[in-house]
C-alpha cells in the first residue's frame, strides 16, 4: 500500500536519504560516531491513524503492509549480529501506537509499552503531525540521532515538495 499524504511518498524518502547519505554513510562506514556500520530504517505513513487492525504489534501485516511507507537497510542484513529491522519496527509500533519516542516511553513512561515493543530507544515522532521515523543498529541516542536527522530531511523535502505544489497555478486540489 502507498502513502495516503500527497507529499510524503517513497520517493520523498529516498530524496530526504540521499541528502543526508554522506553524513550518514561517512558515520557508519568509520564508525566514528555509531561504532557500526549497519542498521534498520523505516518512515511510518503519518496520514494513519491506530486502529484495532494493529493491535497484533510490529510484526502484524496491518502494520507492516498499512503503517509502514518505507524501509532501508543500511549494509547487509544477513551479516548482522541481530536483526535490526524487527528492533525498528518495534520502536516505530510503540511510536505510533502512543505519538511519543521510544526512548521516552522506556524512560518516562514504561507503563504504556505493550507486549512487542522494545525496551530501545532509537524512535522519533514529529510532536505535529506524527511522523514517525525509527533506526535500530547503534546505540539508542545514536539510533534516534540519525531517525532525527532523516526527519528533518523528510520535512525539507515535503517543503520542497508543497513549494512546488504552490507555485503550479494549474493545481488546485493534491
Amino acid at each position: 500500500m502507498g502513502s495516503r499524504s500527497a507529499v510524503l511518498t517513497t520517493d520523498t524518502c529516498e530524496r530526504a536519504l540521499d541528502a543526508v547519505r554522506p553524513l550518514l554513510d561517512a558515520q557508519l562506514r568509520e564508525g566514528a560516531l555509531f561504532g557500526v556500520s549497519h542498521g534498520s530504517l523505516i518512515v511510518l505513513d503519518p496520514c494513519v491513524s491506530y486502529t484495532s487492525a494493529h493491535a497484533g504489534g510490529p510484526e502484524s501485516t496491518g502494520f507492516r503492509e498499512e503503517v509502514i511507507l518505507w524501509t532501508h537497510a543500511f549494509g547487509d542484513p544477513t551479516t548482522w549480529s541481530s536483526d535490526f529491522a524487527v528492533f525498528a519496527r518495534a520502536k516505530a509500533f510503540a511510536s505510533f501506537r502512543h505519538g511519543l519516542p521510544s526512548d521516552e516511553l522506556v524512560t518516562r513512561f514504561p507503563y504504556l509499552l505493550e507486549p512487542g515493543m522494545t525496551k530501545y530507544g532509537g524512535s522519533c515522532v514529529d510532536p505535529v503531525g506524527g511522523l514517525t521515523v525509527a533506526f535500530s543498529g547503534a546505540a539508542p541516542h545514536h539510533d534516534r540521532l540519525i531517525g532525527e536527522t532523516v526527519l528533518a530531511a523528510l520535512r525539507a523535502e515535503c517543503a520542497v515538495t508543497m513549494a512546488a505544489i504552490l507555485a503550479d497555478p494549474d493545481r488546485h486540489i493534491l
